[in-house]
């Protein structure tokens, strides 16, 4: 029987080289499929990743009016984080890849591969965003002051900030102050950049990364003020920091 399996075995028919080629590339593409499983089917670009993760969860699709640019600062600490450069020429770098965008009533803000959320658009004046992820950590980043130092050498000080997005910033903002008080009744000022196009991104400084509190400005009240560029007042709005759902 053995004898009889063996003679079967040696008349099977021969595979040309190109069955071979086709049996190759099918079991790399398996295994390639099995490796793209494993890593929960990554998408080539963050944009599209973040298109999945609003049908995922089945919300519209949006108008982007954030999204991470492609240039990372030779400053930054990962290759993860993302820096844009600011009106004034402040290079700002936000941990993790952020996408903002909006439909008609929704605000949609996302840490592209980590969770997404939404709050309802202002009816009237700017819309604030909190970037905060899907366990309420704030969105980290960072602006660095460099120079030389006295007696030689040259320093990097890194500054760390919590942060939040405005949009719908009115044309002739020139300079935005933004006041939180925190659960401890302690107003706590924010220093706003122009992003260009209505977009301003507002930081609280921490002291350090470890040191950011979860959530801290979350339902809590705000004063908003927009100022000229002559320095008088455009615009004053009060408010609760909504609580992205």
């Amino acid at each position: 029987m053995k004898e009889k399996l063996k003679r079967i075995w040696a008349q099977r028919p021969g595979l040309t080289r190109g069955q071979k080629l086709v049996r190759n590339l099918g079991l790399c593409t398996l295994l390639l499929l099995w490796f793209w499983g494993m890593a929960d089917y990554p998408l080539p670009t963050a944009e599209l990743e973040f298109r999945r993760l609003e049908r995922t969860n089945l919300l519209p699709r949006s108008e982007i009016v954030l999204a991470p640019p492609t240039y990372r600062s030779y400053l930054t600490v990962s290759k993860e984080d993302r820096t844009f450069v600011a009106r004034d020429g402040t290079e700002l770098t936000l941990r993790g890849r952020w996408f903002v965008g909006v439909t008609e009533d929704r605000a949609i803000a996302a840490l592209v591969g980590e969770s997404i959320s939404t709050v309802p658009l202002a009816e009237t004046g700017p819309t604030l965003v909190p970037l905060v992820d899907g366990v309420g950590d704030h969105a980290g980043g960072y602006w660095v002051e460099e120079g030389p130092m006295e007696g030689g050498g040259y320093r990097y000080d890194y500054h760390n900030f919590s942060a939040l997005l405005l949009f719908n910033v009115p044309e002739e903002t020139a300079r935005t102050e933004m006041s939180i008080t925190d659960e401890e009744g302690t107003p706590r000022l924010g220093r706003g950049w122009d992003l260009e196009d209505g977009r301003w991104l507002v930081g609280f400084e921490e002291k350090g990364v470890g040191d950011r509190a979860i959530g801290w400005c979350l339902d809590q009240p705000y004063t908003l003020r927009l100022y000229r560029e002559d320095g008088s007042l455009l615009l004053e709005q009060a408010g609760t920091i909504p609580r992205a759902e």
